[in-house]
């Protein structure tokens, strides 16, 4: 099932995406879209994707369509993210609680015909950048494999037991009285990852509190700022727009070059990413992000990253959670996990098969960004420059 978060970068991103069972899809009458289709992002920040999986279905934010031939849907999805697209979007979005469009209005907005030509190489870019973003995916579950390989926990499998007792002793003394808190399973992976030696992450990063407020005298005018979503691709880098500092709305936690953010709002998300931005505009982030900084010459933020996500390390921070609608684990728990030396051992590895994912990811936004030019030069000064462009 595909969500809002999921339409990025033109196409439907299958990073963190929800499994239903086709019994559940059948019983509830869902419908099912399928490959080349068209998302619509109806609430927040509206926009335009392809599909990209052979067979999804959606969630109520999310508008689907299919062009049944009529045009390229290559085209309409980068059309649409042109500023042409996008200003007709923009301008049939109703202000409720937040931004909307419907399915009435998207059924309005117009594209110009084009020939089928440009179309055509409009669709192979798009097959393209697909394969490298697909590639760049690979990598990264290659470092995460590689690293769990190395720790000997390729087959690790936590206990699950469906009873367990707990000392009123241990209650008292954690403050807390949920179950989960207490489950073998957050216990085991503690236990898993200090079993080689290891170091606390305590001892490897330093947790970054520095605050922008809005609207205050040293806040900067301008800065790049990263929600949540952002950090599910695994860098934050400078393709993020500008914004004005008086626009941000709350208090957000100053970001810099090399540092590692994680959200502590729904781990299940895995919202962990590396920060690659320069030093000319600065960076903020969401004040539910925990920005660690890794100590010079102990970890690089890529293999933190990577180490972050395995599945011992999610365990601990999920089963450790506070809250219901809004799950969030503590900062103090992060920095509890033991970081194994065999992670270490790794990091030139690790790190050089992130960048290298990084990189393929970089590239297929050059390509999109071309793809989206060409459409915006042919519409205001000519196929052939449109074509020019896409060469």
């Amino acid at each position: 099932m595909l969500r809002p978060f999921n339409l990025r970068n033109m196409r439907s991103d299958a990073n963190e995406v929800v499994f239903l069972s086709p019994d559940f899809v059948r019983n509830n009458g869902l419908k099912v879209f399928c490959r080349n289709d068209l998302a619509f992002a109806r609430v927040g920040d509206v926009g335009c994707s392809i599909i990209t999986q052979d067979e999804v279905t959606i969630s109520p934010n999310i508008i689907a369509c299919s062009l049944k031939q009529t045009l390229n849907p290559a085209y309409a999805a980068i059309f649409f993210n042109t500023k042409f697209g996008r200003l007709q979007m923009e301008g049939a979005i109703k202000a409720v609680a937040q931004p909307t469009i419907s399915t009435s209005l998207i059924r309005e907005l117009r594209l110009p015909v084009i020939s089928k030509k440009i179309q055509t190489q409009l669709q192979e870019k798009l097959e393209t950048i697909d394969k490298l973003v697909l590639e760049s995916r690979a990598l990264l579950v290659c470092a995460e494999q590689a690293l769990l390989d190395a720790l000997g926990l390729a087959d690790w499998r936590p206990p699950e037991p469906l009873t367990y007792m707990r000392s009123s002793k241990d209650v008292m003394a954690a403050g807390r009285f949920d179950s989960q808190y207490f489950a073998p399973a957050k216990a085991a992976a503690h236990a898993v990852l200090k079993q080689h030696g290891s170091r606390c992450l305590a001892d490897c990063v330093r947790t970054i509190r520095e605050l922008v407020v809005p609207g205050a005298a040293d806040s900067p005018v301008t800065v790049r700022n990263f929600d949540l979503p952002d950090a599910l691709l695994p860098v934050l880098d400078d393709r993020q727009p500008l914004v004005e500092t008086d626009s941000l709305g709350s208090v957000k936690k100053r970001l810099r070059d090399g540092d590692v953010v994680i959200s502590r709002l729904r781990s299940y998300l895995k919202e962990i990413a590396v920060v690659r931005t320069g030093s000319a505009i600065p960076a903020v982030g969401s004040s539910e992000f925990i920005v660690l900084r890794p100590k010079a010459e102990i970890l690089s933020p890529e293999t933190l990253a990577v180490f972050l996500r395995l599945t011992p390390a999610q365990m601990i921070l999920a089963y450790s959670q506070d809250g219901s609608n809004h799950p969030r684990f503590a900062e103090d728990v992060l920095l509890s996990i033991s970081v194994p030396n065999t992670v270490f051992d790794m990091d030139s590895k690790i790190a050089a098969l992130f960048c290298t994912a990084h990189a393929l990811r970089q590239q297929s936004q050059i390509l999109l960004d071309r793809a989206q030019q060409a459409v915006e030069v042919a519409i205001e000064e000519g196929e052939a420059a449109g074509m020019a462009i896409l060469a």
